[in-house]
């Protein structure tokens, strides 16, 4: 693991840049604060003194994560021509015509997030507003009702 040796202006940032790290390079089960500190360069308490336990840095994370990944779905969506279909077209392009790096930011979020759910399900509110949003917009996307279903039935997952 490399220490991040990066300047910044506020202490939270750092934290939460080295939580992505550590989430992303070692997964959710070595996601420890030992292993964040050790990530941003400070000491165990240099994080709990912003964070007071794993579950507030999760949920700070966890909101950093979404609002990187649902700005750049309404940025795509903003984009993306007006007419039957802008929704899910954007969904799937954002995920899966991307290519490179962003593509492969955008799965290792949502792995992460899928891990974070397992663990602490009472972290995902604000996700679950969130999804509600898109869910009502493919309703409003003019697509045939049989693909706004099955689009539907795979973003809510299993019941």
């Amino acid at each position: 693991m490399i220490m991040n040796t990066r300047i910044y202006t506020n202490a939270k940032d750092q934290i939460l840049e080295a939580a992505d790290k550590v989430a992303m390079e070692l997964g959710i089960a070595q996601f420890t604060i030992q292993n964040v500190a050790k990530m941003a360069g400070l000491t165990k308490g240099g994080v709990t003194y912003h964070y007071n336990s794993k579950e507030d840095l999760l949920a700070a994370l966890l909101e950093k994560l979404q609002k990187e990944m649902f700005g750049k779905l309404e940025q795509s969506y903003i984009k993306e021509e007006n007419k039957p279909g802008r929704t899910a077209r954007t969904i799937l392009k954002m995920f899966l015509d991307q290519g490179g790096e962003i593509q492969s930011r955008f799965f290792r979020i949502a792995s992460v997030m899928i891990a974070v759910y397992v663990y602490y399900p009472n972290l995902f509110e604000s996700m679950r507003q969130r999804f509600k949003i898109i869910m009502e917009l493919m309703k409003k996307d003019e697509l045939p009702q049989e693909i706004t279903a099955i689009v539907l039935a795979c973003m809510q997952g299993p019941r």
